[in-house]
């Protein structure tokens, strides 16, 4: 009798095609490493001026709430996934199931996968979920994958980002600063939180400087001037940092608020 194969269906939704979003897939050519040529709306072209193509960059949205931690500050109160661009999509994907293994296996190679704009890890699926992203990339080495969490201080979520492959990188996303040595104790090699800047969307030059005075790393596809992608330096990949993000979306103001009340809490 032939056995069932593993089904790691799992609520979302993963596009069969690579986003065109440029903060994501990049501003250089991946092979010549010369700067995009533009479209009107600034984004980049599907090509470079060589013939070479972009960068291909897959995302996979869940739906917010059912997969995030009940205790991220950001949930209802903030969270960028929650409107904007991103809240239709996401949505939509709690109606909707794929299976990252199956996915995985179909990508071009040198691919690039943005897990979970929207959504996270845990939840009545979470586990399949991750066991699905530890096999899905695991026989796929040439795909490189990133992604967040505020599951982090989960320790069976804490357990699995450890034991992942060395092209997964799954950082720790903190609701203030000081959680940073907690996460490090729980082995979390990159953590990530976010800050209040002059125009709710990007770093000055100054806010970028004084970030990094703190001895932490200011995003760079948010440093004003500055045009890059997250694929052209995947600076979330880099083990020992602490990525530091300008509080953006529509909801950006909100969520100010509900991390200022969570630093006025004092710390366990």
């Amino acid at each position: 009798m032939s056995r069932n194969p593993i089904s790691y269906n799992v609520t979302g939704n993963m596009p069969s095609n690579p986003t065109g979003n440029g903060k994501v897939c990049g501003y250089y050519c991946p092979v010549c490493r010369k700067a995009m040529p533009l479209k009107r709306d600034g984004m980049p072209r599907a090509r470079c001026s060589s013939g070479h193509q972009a960068r291909k960059v897959y995302v996979t949205y869940r739906p917010v709430g059912d997969t995030c931690d009940p205790h991220c500050a950001l949930l209802d109160n903030g969270c960028y996934a929650q409107g904007g661009r991103v809240a239709p999509v996401a949505k939509r994907s709690a109606e909707q199931s794929f299976d990252l293994v199956k996915r995985a296996a179909t990508l071009p190679p040198g691919s690039f996968v943005r897990l979970d704009v929207s959504g996270d890890k845990v939840g009545p699926d979470g586990a399949r979920y991750r066991d699905s992203i530890a096999v899905a990339f695991a026989t796929r080495p040439d795909v490189r994958v990133w992604s967040y969490t505020h599951s982090w201080a989960d320790a069976p979520v804490a357990e699995w980002g450890a034991s992942l492959p060395a092209n997964v990188s799954i950082v720790a996303s903190l609701d203030v600063p000081e959680q940073e040595t907690a996460a490090r104790a729980m082995g979390w090699r990159t953590v990530a939180s976010v800050t209040p800047t002059a125009d709710g969307e990007t770093f000055t030059a100054e806010e970028a400087r004084a970030v990094r005075a703190l001895g932490r790393f200011p995003c760079p596809a948010q440093i004003q001037g500055v045009k890059v992608g997250c694929a052209d330096v995947m600076c979330c990949s880099k083990p020992g940092r602490h990525v530091v993000f300008a509080a953006h979306g529509q909801s950006s103001k909100r969520a100010i608020r509900s991390l200022a009340a969570v630093r006025s809490l004092p710390m366990a």
